[in-house]
């Protein structure tokens, strides 16, 4: 399909992980990686050895992160670059004309992640385009490609790249429902089913191909999408909306604290990266 995916690079092992994760997939969509390496301009300008010494040590990165990523390649060319600036807007910046941003990510725990994931929402919600973050141990040894099942998913772009993902990748599509009773409250176990229904159907007619099935829990949404993508593939969600009113934006952030799988961030109006 040709295109473009910008990784974020800066010798860690999430970042490592990240690459990793980027090359298999540029090479089964026939895509184009380049690694960036963000100089935050907070270290700049202090005086001219440092600022010397900084970009010494950025190209070395850089140079270092290339060579180990390219003989992983089969046939997706990696290249790389170096930019300066506050770090996300540096990488959203550098992803202006790319189809998938992807960051690496340590699994973090629940108090320091919830910060964590601010930041990770702040990024999704303001990149021109799909994010995916990648956890430093997301090996490949996984199955399923999980979605919830909610409003913002039913009939959405989101849920045709789930659909997309699990075809392409052979993969069964797991719609994840949730029907604790603090998400119960105003709606009601039938509107839930419905939606599940509702979901299920629209996926089937993307593509009859997809295998669904269905991941019903008593838990809180984030809770059940967590425990569901443990061993998935890849957890599709719904870019944030950007409004702090967003009920939605609490689930993003236990999510992204608890990060388990890679996730991707797919807009409302987004093409599939297929």
């Amino acid at each position: 399909m040709g295109g473009k995916i910008v990784v974020g690079t800066d010798a860690s092992g999430p970042s490592r992980a990240s690459i990793d994760w980027a090359i298999a997939r540029a090479d089964s969509l026939d895509m184009a990686v380049e690694l960036i390496y963000v100089i935050d301009e907070r270290w700049l300008g202090i005086d001219v050895a440092q600022d010397v010494e900084v970009r010494d040590v950025a190209e070395q990165v850089i140079k270092t992160e290339i060579a180990r990523a390219r003989p992983l390649a089969q046939q997706a060319i990696v290249t790389g670059r170096i930019v300066s600036g506050r770090p996300t807007q540096a990488l959203m910046d550098a992803a202006v004309d790319a189809d998938l941003l992807v960051i690496g990510t340590h699994k973090t725990g629940f108090t320091y992640g919830r910060a964590f994931g601010s930041r990770f929402l702040s990024l999704a919600s303001l990149s021109p385009c799909v994010v995916a973050i990648v956890p430093e141990f997301a090996d490949r040894a996984r199955h399923g490609v999980i979605a919830a099942a909610d409003e913002r998913v039913s009939g959405s772009h989101v849920l045709g790249f789930a659909v997309d993902e699990a075809v392409r990748t052979g993969q069964d599509l797991v719609l994840v429902s949730a029907w604790d009773a603090a998400s119960l409250a105003g709606r009601g176990i039938d509107r839930r089913a419905l939606t599940l229904m509702e979901a299920t159907s629209a996926a089937r007619d993307r593509d009859p191909r997809v295998t669904v099935r269905s991941h019903i829990s008593n838990s809180t949404m984030a809770g059940a999408l967590v425990t569901a993508s443990a061993t998935a593939s890849v957890l599709v969600v719904a870019k944030p909306s950007g409004s702090p009113d967003d009920p939605a934006l609490a689930i993003d952030h236990d999510v992204l604290a608890n990060i388990a799988s890679p996730v991707i961030i797919v807009g409302r109006s987004t093409e599939s990266l297929l």
